[in-house]
């Protein structure tokens, strides 16, 4: 790593306690459609191919909007995994998360009453660590109570858009 992540969170730490204004942050993506059912999604400075695979009709040029979702929660959780082992000490020789959700492709059509989204979605973390039992649960109290993606998944979010006809 490039900078000590210890030191880099400590320091962050220190100054979002000293100005909570300095904490505030927007994410953003701008998507852009490219044909048939293929988008091209801006995040950043990075571009990322988002399709459907054949059988949904795409071109399966990229992953889906629901493979991004669990990735978003898959990737959130090993990356607060590795950020809280270091704020708190622990060495961790691995990390793996692996999420499915489970969904009813029907409610896209809104058929039967079935909802849109997940209905279920499981994560299994894997930890490799030569550290105490006890020091490693508190680390995954940590991480559940404190992984901005897994917290916006559980909770009601106030979710507002407009749609611009040009």
């Amino acid at each position: 790593m490039g900078k000590d992540l210890k030191t880099t969170l400590e320091t962050m730490m220190r100054v979002f306690a000293k100005k909570p204004k300095e904490a505030q942050a927007v994410y953003s993506s701008e998507c852009n459609w490219k044909g048939n059912l293929l988008i091209e999604a801006k995040m950043g400075e990075f571009v990322q191919k988002i399709d459907e695979p054949e059988t949904m009709c795409g071109t399966n040029q990229g992953p889906s909007p629901l493979d991004i979702q669990m990735t978003a929660l898959g990737a959130c959780q090993e990356i607060m995994y590795i950020c809280l082992a270091a704020a708190m000490g622990i060495k961790l020789d691995d990390v793996k998360v692996k999420v499915d959700g489970e969904i009813d492709l029907r409610g896209m059509f809104g058929m039967d009453g079935v909802v849109a989204g997940f209905q279920k979605i499981n994560y299994v973390t894997t930890i490799k660590s030569s550290e105490p039992q006890e020091k490693l649960k508190q680390l995954v109290q940590a991480v559940e109570a404190n992984c901005p993606v897994l917290d916006t998944l559980k909770r009601p979010v106030d979710v507002s858009g407009q749609v611009v006809f040009s």
